[in-house]
């Protein structure tokens, strides 16, 4: 199996920037409007969303304009960086089957582990809490947003499916 790369949706990163650059400009009004009702409450507010958003900006546009990959699949299994709970790499070994799942019209692929032991003991333990907040939501500990890649969310999973087949066929050693 070729490498095949995913990165995040240029779509959703627009999406987000400009809703972030929409903010400044209302942070920047709250400023104003405190200035001229002289009210530090408002003034400490517009300065706060000023640098927040500011640098939700900057980053979101970063982020466009030098895109990491989020999901690489590949004969040894796959790398997900998709979020800030990914746990990176995991082999083909490690996965025992993949099924995806919706939460709020939104579409994930939750990997079912052979040995969750085993591979959250090589993660930091703030990954291992954020994994478990997947399992209080009824998820696997490791599920990919789908939303969020630019590829078909049935691409993805089909993929996902056939690497996982192949390796578990011996097509994959």
């Amino acid at each position: 199996m070729e490498q095949i790369i995913f990165y995040r949706s240029e779509r959703v990163l627009g999406n987000g920037g400009f809703l972030c650059f929409v903010m400044v400009i209302l942070s920047i009004v709250c400023m104003i409007t405190g200035f001229l009702l002289d009210n530090a409450y408002y003034i400490a507010a517009g300065i706060a969303g000023e640098i927040y958003f500011g640098l939700c900006t900057l980053y979101i546009v970063y982020s466009i304009m030098r895109p990491k990959a989020k999901l690489i699949i590949d004969d040894k299994g796959i790398i997900e960086k998709s979020s800030i709970g990914s746990i990176g790499t995991i082999t083909w070994e490690e996965i025992d089957h993949i099924y995806m799942k919706t939460l709020l019209g939104k579409k994930y692929v939750c990997l079912k582990l052979t040995n969750e032991k085993s591979t959250f003991s090589r993660i930091s333990v703030w990954k291992r809490y954020l994994s478990r907040i997947n399992k209080l939501k009824g998820f696997e500990p490791v599920s990919i947003a789908l939303h969020s890649l630019e590829s078909g969310r049935s691409e993805v999973l089909h993929l996902l499916k056939e690497g996982l087949l192949a390796y578990q066929n011996h097509e994959i050693i």
